[in-house]
């Protein structure tokens, strides 16, 4: 299918919404005393998602460092013991999958012909060494500087 006036290439699959972490602000840089935090967002506005890969990356000087990817259907996630060390920082990616021919739990990351995704990135986020107080401020606090938030992407797809 050619994408035409009347039938336009769009996006098929919006960025997760309002992503917090421990009840924070997701793409704030802070740190968190967790070691286990949990990672929350609604459904996005536009499309149906039918999973979520919450991917965890490692902040090593001026680069990002893979280190987890999860799959989930559900709007939180929990992270695992033993992922965050403490006093290491990280960047954390909440990922909203569409696409119907997705099986996770007998063909994971196996595509089908229309596929969309869209995601949205983390601040720098620090597990804090036990016994640290947690420095960021709740997600609903009242601020007075404006937030811009970074690291939405979102990618398209045509309908074959």
């Amino acid at each position: 299918m050619v994408p035409t006036a009347s039938a336009p290439i769009g996006p098929i699959i919006g960025v997760p919404v309002s992503p917090t972490i421990d009840g924070y602000d997701f793409v704030s840089n802070h740190t968190i005393v967790s070691l286990t935090p949990t990672l929350a967002w609604s459904a996005p506005t536009l499309g149906k998602a039918t999973e979520y890969y919450v991917q965890i990356y490692f902040i090593s000087g001026p680069g990002l460092d893979g280190l987890w990817t999860f799959v989930t259907n559900g709007t939180s996630f929990v992270v695992p013991p033993g992922v965050l060390q403490p006093g290491n920082t990280y960047a954390f990616y909440i990922e909203a999958i569409s696409d119907a021919s997705l099986k996770a739990n007998t063909a994971p990351f196996r595509i089908g012909t229309v596929h969309g995704d869209a995601g949205v990135m983390s601040g720098a986020i620090t597990a804090a060494a036990s016994g640290s107080r947690r420095r960021a401020r709740p997600a609903n606090s009242k601020s007075k500087h404006t937030r811009i938030k970074l690291g939405l992407s979102e990618e398209f797809a045509v309908q074959q």
